[in-house]
């Protein structure tokens, strides 16, 4: 736990003070050591040096979330604090896995810069794939089948729609708090569809704890580098579906409820 506060601390000083020599170096710094400490935390959690980077990459998150905040007068000071005291608080194990603090993370994400880019694309991919539907809903790959509402994490998820059934892997894919599921998800014995709320909840709590560069750095190496289910990102994100919990995994949910 000290090496995660360490870490948490070292990243929102290096903000700040990078920020007040150059904004532009202070966002290529946390680019740069995201990524670092990203491929750190993958291949060394929950060793020390990994609890250092986990730290670490929340510190970033919340360095940047504040220093942007405070740019917007005194309302942005105080959600400033605000956002700040919910980023750093992720570091806590008893606080991350607790379902009223994971609410206020999931929905703090509108609040959050780190976290604009991402939501502003989900809310376009979201208004795409409903003109897809009102303009050729007749084809299927277009045609949107549902809706749900992770209520906790304020996460809206879409079944259907073309944007969702571009997924070649036929699951399903996160964009803060926007989830689009593709059509041909289903259970492979039961043929029932499947949603992966919690999965895809999870990448939502991910993005308001490490921002946005941890989210596409995520995408990338699960993507790009093949990494798939093993990826770091994928891994915390898999941590908040009950029951499937490996017990190196504690990130939503406590390690002593996995298997």
């Amino acid at each position: 736990m000290i090496s995660c506060v360490t870490g948490a601390l070292i990243g929102i000083a290096l903000i700040f003070f990078m920020a007040s020599i150059a904004w532009g170096y202070a966002f290529s710094l946390a680019v740069c050591l995201t990524i670092f400490g990203y491929a750190f935390a993958h291949h060394l959690f929950p060793t020390l040096s990994g609890g250092f980077s986990c730290g670490l990459l929340s510190g970033l998150n919340a360095g940047l979330n504040m220093f942007i905040l405070s740019l917007f007068g005194p309302v942005g000071l105080v959600l400033a604090v605000f956002i700040g005291t919910t980023n750093f608080l992720v570091i806590f194990q008893p606080v991350s896995t607790n379902s009223r603090y994971q609410s206020l993370l999931g929905w703090s994400n509108w609040l959050m810069p780190m976290s604009w880019l991402v939501n502003s694309l989900g809310l376009l991919f979201l208004l795409l794939s409903v003109a897809g539907h009102i303009l050729f809903g007749r084809k299927a790959f277009f045609r949107l089948q549902g809706f749900k509402l992770h209520l906790k994490t304020g996460m809206f998820a879409i079944r259907g729609g073309w944007i969702a059934n571009l997924n070649t892997y036929h699951t399903a894919f996160n964009m803060g708090n926007f989830a689009f599921v593709d059509c041909q998800s289903c259970d492979r014995r039961t043929g029932q569809p499947i949603w992966h709320l919690d999965h895809e909840a999870g990448h939502t709590l991910n993005l308001g704890a490490y921002g946005f560069i941890f989210h596409f750095t995520g995408f990338i190496h699960e993507v790009a580098f093949g990494a798939g289910a093993h990826a770091l990102a994928e891994r915390f994100a898999e941590s908040n579906v009950p029951g499937t919990l490996r017990p190196f995994l504690s990130i939503w949910q406590d390690s002593k409820e996995g298997h």
